[in-house]
């Protein structure tokens, strides 16, 4: 009878740690760490005193497209967002506004879009190209990265259009 007791107990044993092992095996190839994840379409510079996050720019549907970006000054001194040049996948210039310099304070997040900071326009772009963009600052280091051009959507809708100049409100009044 004294060897029929350690035999339950080496089988409870057994079968308590197969079970362990199946179970975690249960979700199979469609684990949801198994499954690709794009936190979001923009790109990303980081490692300098200012770093860019999510940069991508939004198509209007009409020939121009807003920058939505969010730069992060990590430096301890205020910086400043002093030119954007913008090259197409050819490497043609694509013609870029800045509607003013903007001013990074330090270690603090600048969203930029929602009132058309930089605007691009031109013909020698399209939604689903990449577009070289180098930003330059008053002391940091350009960056320069290629940023997805993305078609306007709901998700994007709090993206600044195309400001309206007074020309064009006067021709949409007549």
């Amino acid at each position: 009878m004294s060897s029929v007791r350690p035999r339950r107990s080496a089988l409870a044993t057994f079968v308590l740690a197969a079970g362990l092992i199946v179970t975690g095996c249960g979700t199979g190839a469609g684990a949801q760490t198994a499954q690709v994840y794009d936190a979001a379409a923009g790109s990303n510079s980081r490692g300098g005193d200012v770093e860019v996050h999510n940069a991508l720019f939004v198509d209007n549907a009409n020939e121009t497209a807003t920058l939505s970006a969010a730069l992060l000054n990590k430096s301890e001194a205020s910086e400043t967002l002093t030119g954007v040049a913008v090259l197409n996948s050819d490497g043609e210039p694509v013609e870029t506004t800045l509607s003013e310099p903007i001013e990074l304070k330090p270690d603090t997040l600048y969203a930029a879009g929602k009132i058309a900071e930089v605007l691009v326009s031109g013909t020698n772009f399209e939604a689903g190209n990449f577009l070289t963009v180098t930003f330059t600052f008053s002391d940091a280091a350009e960056i320069a990265i290629d940023v997805p051009v993305v078609v306007r959507n709901e998700m994007y809708d709090n993206i600044a259009e195309t400001p309206k100049t007074s020309v064009t409100e006067e021709t949409a009044s007549e």
